[in-house]
């Protein structure tokens, strides 16, 4: 269960993808199972790069796994499709996709009681996934034409708009200098010069150096709204509900634009 949790939020909290390509020699794996935070409807261009990298295999099977904040819902039905393709174009035997849910670190914050749940379940789905992976079972999903259309379209884009990300960053008196953005940055995309980040033309994103700061030193200078103005850390909501009763899931979770979440919690 701990193991569970604690995968999810390395995804999702911590931003660590992977780096260089997966092998240096012939590929000697029983299954390949890969995990990306779904943005703008689709992975990472980090994800693609990786796979881009790998070595051709013969069949090796594959298990993809997008995590998002909304659940598996138009227009997060097709994120997957993308790395399925890639994969198998490099001889992966793709047999198995799934989402996973956690709390949404863009745009807007969950009640710690609803994002509590989310961990609390994450276990369990983590285990079904495992079972059904080592079982054999196969779990394919037939997105519709117009979710596919829009990750190409706007997945795309994304890719190519957030390289510039860091211009939109500011960074406040209360910078220490520690380095700690920079250490953390997924894509090296932070360099320290005359003790303050100056950000380079390769962003991703991951918004990694806006919730890490141990300062709170790095804002946005516009677009604030993509953020999540109380911050994201999952730790930190762990250590202050530690004790705390939870309320009912479905109180915090109404409306359309929580159909995704219940559907998971719920299903």
């Amino acid at each position: 269960g701990d193991k569970g949790i604690q995968a999810g939020k390395t995804i999702l909290d911590r931003q660590q993808y992977a780096g260089d390509p997966p092998y240096e020699d012939e590929p000697n794996v029983d299954m390949l199972v890969l995990l990306f935070p779904v943005y703008a409807m689709d992975a990472p261009g980090r994800i693609y790069d990786w796979i881009a990298g790998s070595k051709e295999v013969k069949g090796i099977p594959a298990v993809v796994i997008s995590i998002s904040g909304g659940g598996e819902v138009f227009p997060n039905t097709a994120c997957r499709g993308g790395c399925i393709k890639a994969l198998e174009k490099k001889g992966y035997n793709v047999f198995y996709e799934d989402m996973l849910v956690l709390p949404s670190n863009i745009f807007i914050g969950i009640h710690d009681h609803l994002a509590m749940r989310l961990l609390q379940v994450l276990p369990f789905k983590v285990e079904r996934i495992v079972s059904d992976a080592l079982s054999g079972v196969g779990r394919r999903t037939r997105p519709k034409l117009s979710s596919r259309i829009m990750v190409k379209a706007i997945g795309n884009y994304e890719k190519k708009a957030v390289k510039g990300f860091g211009k939109y960053v500011r960074i406040e008196d209360s910078c220490t200098g520690c380095s700690w953005c920079a250490e953390n940055c997924p894509n090296m995309n932070i360099a320290m010069e005359e003790g303050q980040p100056r950000f380079k033309n390769n962003c991703t994103a991951c918004l990694r150096c806006l919730y890490g700061c141990p300062s709170k030193a790095i804002r946005m200078k516009k677009y604030e709204a993509f953020t999540v103005k109380e911050g994201y850390d999952l730790d930190g909501l762990e250590r202050r509900m530690e004790g705390v009763e939870l309320e009912p899931a479905e109180k915090f979770c109404k409306g359309i634009a929580w159909i995704g979440v219940r559907k998971y919690l719920f299903e």
